[in-house]
């Protein structure tokens, strides 16, 4: 299973105006993930034979330029979680809960080169 970055963002997006601090943490650190997808992309400008993108090089350079990011965020989230405080059913606590539910599956974009990295990841 792989989950899907852009309703992690919704998600978040919804909570901001439940909870401005920690949703706009969220989003930048999934912003961060979406500005090093970019530079991956502008990086590796190779072209295969056909003359179409290769992107073999981007997903094998992703898991060194993403992990950081999502260790971090992911400990962000824990921390929060045991420490913050929440409604039970507020936006950000749907937020936090679907994004922590969902980790492992957010985490293989980072592993499997899904159609060879043609997908956009965010």
């Amino acid at each position: 299973e792989v989950a899907c970055w852009i309703h992690a963002r919704l998600c978040w997006y919804q909570a901001i105006d439940h909870d401005k601090l920690r949703a706009s943490t969220a989003l930048s650190y999934i912003t961060r993930l979406s500005q090093v997808e970019t530079q991956l992309r502008e990086a590796y400008p190779r072209t295969n034979l056909q003359g179409l993108k290769d992107f073999d090089a981007v997903a094998a350079a992703r898991p060194q330029h993403w992990l950081p990011i999502l260790n971090q965020f992911n400990a962000w989230m824990d921390d929060e979680m045991e420490t913050g405080r929440m409604l039970p059913k507020s936006a950000i606590r749907k937020a936090f809960t679907y994004t922590l539910n969902q980790c492992s599956a957010l985490y293989r974009y980072t592993f499997i080169p899904l159609y060879r990295g043609r997908l956009p990841i965010i």
